[in-house]
């Protein structure tokens, strides 16, 4: 059955691409995200994982519809990868059917593959890690390392996948899997991490993975905070949004030039259609723009 699950979710794919072609992409995430893989440089905003991919994707074909293409590819590898491994665990198959539908069969996942946004790399890492971690009763020292490798690549797509790998840790400790297994899990997490913050440092000053984690509330406020009706202090006061949509629309269309660091022409052309809109679009619930 896993079979045609996944054939059906491949078609609707294949329909999504033909009548969207090439992909989904107008929001200041994606802008940020191209603007990062252009300049070799990290993101103050988000982790530099994401723009990794575009830029290794970017070299191989110059094509925007190659992340689109990638994307929907991790999709239905993350419902075959859900199905195997509940199976191996001694989960009945038609279970592990059902536990796969979501992931290959979901409108709003298939619509999130199709966007230029980390979601889809940044879910792929986190199953990989949690199933490389699971695939094993006593899993060997060389799969527990591929797993916090794959965890730590996830938090460098996302920042939220930290919290993550502290889970996995307790896991392993509860587990009483052994000393070594943690020691290994914590290492291959821990080079990726610490490689990050050093080159972080070097442009920015600061051993960090982002520079902008106390910003994220502040950025959610500004879409209904009326400073009018509040008793803010003085200098609480100095950050009050007057015009959120319009200081957002302002930061990604005024504060340089987009086709600097674009290397492809559908590159240049989708970070243009993100200026030319009438206003900022909002994030579709299912991806917060949160790290």
């Amino acid at each position: 059955m896993i079979i045609g699950l996944v054939a059906i979710g491949a078609l609707i794919r294949v329909g999504m691409m033909l009548a969207y072609y090439p992909a989904f992409g107008y929001f200041y995430d994606t802008r940020a995200y191209l603007d990062a893989a252009g300049s070799n440089t990290p993101s103050p905003i988000w982790p530099f994982g994401y723009s990794a991919m575009l830029k290794v994707l970017d070299a191989v074909t110059g094509r925007i519809v190659s992340v689109s293409t990638a994307q929907h590819l991790m999709g239905l590898s993350m419902g075959v990868v859900i199905y195997l491994l509940l199976v191996r665990r001694g989960v009945r198959r038609r279970w592990a059917n059902l536990a796969a539908v979501p992931v290959l069969l979901d409108a709003r996942q298939i619509q999130l593959e199709h966007y230029v946004l980390s979601e889809t790399l940044f879910t792929s890492l986190l199953l990989a890690g949690v199933a490389l971690l699971m695939w094993r009763q006593q899993p060997p020292l060389w799969l527990t390392g591929l797993s916090g490798a794959a965890i730590a690549l996830a938090a460098l797509t996302r920042t939220v996948g930290q919290p993550l790998a502290v889970l996995c840790v307790l896991y392993l400790i509860v587990r009483r899997i052994g000393w070594r297994h943690i020691a290994v899990f914590t290492v291959a997490l821990a080079i990726p991490i610490g490689g990050y913050m050093v080159w972080f440092h070097r442009h920015y000053d600061a051993y960090a993975l982002n520079a902008y984690s106390g910003r994220y509330l502040w950025q959610r406020t500004t879409t209904f905070v009326d400073c009018s009706r509040t008793d803010f202090t003085p200098r609480e006061r100095q950050i009050c949004p007057r015009n959120p949509w319009a200081s957002v629309r302002s930061a990604m269309c005024t504060s340089g030039d987009w086709t600097a660091t674009a290397s492809a022409s559908s590159t240049r052309a989708l970070r243009t259609t993100a200026c030319s809109q009438g206003s900022p679009a909002k994030r579709s619930p299912a991806s917060p723009a949160t790290s």
